[in-house]
């Protein structure tokens, strides 16, 4: 436990060295000091290096020189007090963090498929047609492209099992840090409390999500990185868009998130609603040229191996000498999109005409599936009650406040979550959308706190100017 601590504090350390390098290079005008959403900039570097190294070599290879080359660049920021972090905090948190993982036993994915596909990333370049091996090798994530060049080794331990816990210590930190009350920070502080009281009540271990630290999965990974999506959007909005350091920050997260995991397509529709809606916030720089370097690189990469842009989108695969069949693809779509449509005895995912081709699943699937799942009905429960309350606020009390956020930008929130439920729906299994499912009732419920607080902050100053 103290080797996964040591490690996972320094490839911390080694991410921010790598931020450091990204900001002094591409953002000259703007590299006052390093803070703690920076960490997305040293993430987003490495992953571009490692899907350019792959291309050519294994990434065994690498590790270890680009950790030390990291930690090298992280000690001179430190020298020139760049960084505006409380990294003995991290330590702390990383320390406690670990502890809980390292309990946690495997999930079903990882011996299954993410082990392997780890295991090619690092002792081969990239293999054209690989998913000709085993179907599931054609999954193509950007994190798994991170844990495949951190993957420091010795004897049986790995870092890969458990760089997901600096993630959770990276929400945490921010979470702690905020110093001002606003709609940005009402929500990524409630996102986290969500997730930790649901991981602390619920009966096993340390719940079903946080059970899959210690693994070299993507999901939470994901979630993670959609709940920033969610935060940096709604913390541009508070600043009008006047923002580009925001802006780029925004982007570089919601590639990450989407590359992570491509269930959070839907988020390609902010920087879209940014660009049209106010476009003259929005212009390419150095960084959305990167941005789509990395873009190409992840999806060209995808294709060498699956035959597909976006693997497994059958409309993005073509025939290809390396491929031996798009069919051999739908199927596989067929059967992750019928068995998360199924019931839990799982005995008809494969009658695709039942499960596939009509809606004759969805009462089946909610009555057994949804009603028996803890974070559906915590979630559903949560975000319909404060529906509810915001509606009846309105009625009864005139004054109710709307937070100017949800106000100007709520036909867009609203299609926004409404098209990423739908995604969502293709495949209902919950560690698919453990993002949305989440953030979703936090974000209306956050709404419905800062209007209290508002109407107290109202109150307070009414009382005290009649005093006075």
């Amino acid at each position: 436990m103290v080797t996964i601590i040591i490690f996972n504090y320094f490839i911390l350390l080694s991410i921010f060295g790598y931020a450091y390098i990204f900001k002094k290079f591409l953002k000259k005008n703007s590299l006052y000091s390093l803070t703690n959403c920076d960490f997305f900039y040293g993430l987003f570097f490495l992953i571009l290096l490692s899907l350019f190294i792959n291309f050519f070599l294994p990434l065994k290879f690498f590790s270890f020189p680009i950790f030390l080359i990291g930690l090298f660049f992280f000690n001179f920021g430190k020298k020139i007090k760049i960084y505006k972090i409380n990294f003995f905090f991290y330590f702390i948190l990383i320390s406690i963090i670990s502890f809980f993982s390292y309990f946690n036993g495997n999930n079903v994915d990882s011996p299954m498929y993410h082990l392997q596909v780890l295991k090619w990333m690092s002792e081969h370049k990239i293999s054209l047609g690989l998913i000709n091996l085993e179907i599931r090798l054609g999954m193509n994530s950007s994190w798994h492209s991170f844990l495949a060049l951190m993957d420091i080794s010795f004897k049986t331990w790995s870092t890969k099992y458990y760089l997901s816990n600096i993630l959770i210590a990276v929400i945490t930190v921010q979470v702690i840090s905020q110093k001002t009350l606003s709609l940005s920070n009402l929500f990524l502080f409630l996102s986290v409390c969500f997730l930790v009281l649901f991981s602390y009540l619920h009966p096993f271990n340390n719940g079903i999500i946080l059970n899959h630290l210690g693994n070299p999965e993507v999901d939470i990974a994901s979630m993670i990185l959609f709940f920033f999506s969610i935060y940096l959007f709604l913390k541009l909005v508070e600043r009008n868009f006047i923002s580009k350091e925001l802006i780029d920050l925004l982007s570089v997260v919601i590639f990450l998130s989407i590359s992570t995991k491509l269930s959070n397509i839907g988020l390609v529709l902010i920087p879209l609603y940014i660009f049209f809606k106010h476009k003259q916030y929005f212009f390419l720089n150095s960084i959305h040229y990167v941005i789509i370097l990395a873009g190409l690189l992840w999806t060209v990469r995808s294709f060498l191996i699956s035959g597909c842009f976006l693997f497994p989108v059958k409309f993005t695969c073509f025939s290809t000498p390396w491929l031996e069949s798009v069919d051999k693809i739908e199927h596989f779509s067929k059967i992750i999109m019928g068995f998360a449509r199924d019931t839990r005895l799982r005995d008809k995912y494969t009658n695709f005409d039942y499960i596939i081709d009509s809606n004759q699943w969805i009462l089946p699937w909610f009555n057994d599936y949804f009603l028996n799942t803890s974070l559906l009905k915590i979630s559903a429960a949560l975000l319909f009650l404060s529906i509810f309350l915001a509606i009846l606020f309105l009625i009864l009390n005139k004054s109710f406040y709307i937070h100017n956020i949800i106000k100007k930008n709520f036909i867009f929130i609203l299609i926004y979550f409404v098209i990423t439920i739908l995604i969502w729906f293709k495949a209902p299994e919950i560690r698919f959308g453990w993002g949305w499912i989440i953030a979703l009732p936090c974000l209306v419920i956050s709404g419905l706190i800062f209007h209290l607080l508002f109407i107290k902050n109202i109150n307070i100053l009414y009382f005290s100017s009649v005093l006075t």
